[in-house]
């Protein structure tokens, strides 16, 4: 039993914490299957604004998320 916890840790060792972000702002826009406005984001998962701009960057790139307005709010979806 102890080779798994010290295996679990090694597992977590390289995970940084802006992947981190990455995954849970990914899993939650997910869970929507809908647009979300990008303040509720960053208010129910506890990030700043640069926070989830910075996890938002990697997912909008590889196209995992879209970003855009409806009239001034910015709303982030999953594809």
């Amino acid at each position: 039993m102890r080779w798994a916890s010290v295996a679990q840790v090694f597992a977590n060792f390289g995970t940084s914490r802006g992947k981190q972000a990455e995954t849970r702002v990914y899993e939650y826009l997910r869970s929507f299957g809908r647009p979300v406005p990008y303040r509720d984001v960053y208010h129910n998962l506890n990030l700043s604004g640069k926070e989830l701009e910075e996890a938002i960057q990697p997912l909008l790139k590889v196209g995992m998320i879209k970003n855009h307005y409806e009239g001034k709010k910015r709303m982030l979806e999953a594809i």
